[in-house]
């Protein structure tokens, strides 16, 4: 008596074999969780935005947006036009939250969109020159990147962008201390390029101490 085959089946390719893989998983992971990834590269005059679908791992588009007011409020409208209206079913992946991204990620947070930290922080461009399409080109590959990166990650792992009142107050803090630092330095080279031009009868062959500054002031 023949016994029939079972019908072969194509393997999972994508972000089926990641939901696949983790269905067992206590924690579930941003494929599961969430629609739409959306990977964002960027610069301090645009910004690139690249939308996942988490159900098939496939890019839906990809478009940049100049870094204005306007600018990010189109790209959030077209963000909702191209995904889904329901901002709790979409992750955004986003690079430099705290810098060129910072603005662009209030934005989206107020309007109730999950903003979390991209996990490959590598964006700089370096040197490259070239035509504006190639340039383009490297920025919404990165913005897939930074989006597909995710898919995999468990949802309690994801990384969530500094924010507040502190963190900005710190930042200020670090920005004022590192110019004080600089100009101390640059004020200190000059004086000790002074002494050694001008007898004084004060040492100049090292730095200047406080104690010699103080001389000097005086």
């Amino acid at each position: 008596m023949a016994h029939s085959r079972p019908a072969k089946q194509n393997p999972p390719t994508g972000s089926e074999k990641v939901k696949q893989n983790h269905w067992k998983s206590e924690m579930p992971v941003v494929a599961q969780e969430y629609d739409y990834v959306v990977g964002v590269d960027t610069h301090s005059k645009t910004h690139t935005l690249a939308i996942i679908s988490t159900d098939l791992g496939a890019e839906i588009a990809t478009e940049t947006f100049p870094t204005t007011s306007p600018g990010m409020r189109r790209a959030l409208a077209w963000l909702s036009r191209r995904s889904t209206n329901d901002s709790s079913r979409v992750l955004i992946s986003m690079e430099g939250t705290g810098s060129c991204g910072a603005k662009l990620r209030q934005l989206a947070t107020a309007h109730e969109y999950r903003v979390v930290e991209a996990p490959l922080p590598q964006r700089r461009l370096g040197r490259q020159r070239g035509k504006s399409e190639s340039i383009n080109a490297v920025r919404a590959a990165r913005a897939v990147r930074a989006a597909r990166a995710v898919l995999a990650t468990e949802v309690k792992m994801l990384r969530e962008p500094r924010a507040g009142q502190y963190h900005t107050a710190l930042r200020v803090l670090v920005v004022a201390r590192r110019s004080m630092t600089r100009e101390r330095t640059a004020a200190i080279n000059s004086l000790t390029a002074l002494l050694r031009v001008v007898d004084l009868g004060i040492e100049s062959r090292k730095s200047p101490t406080g104690k010699i500054i103080r001389t000097v002031a005086a």
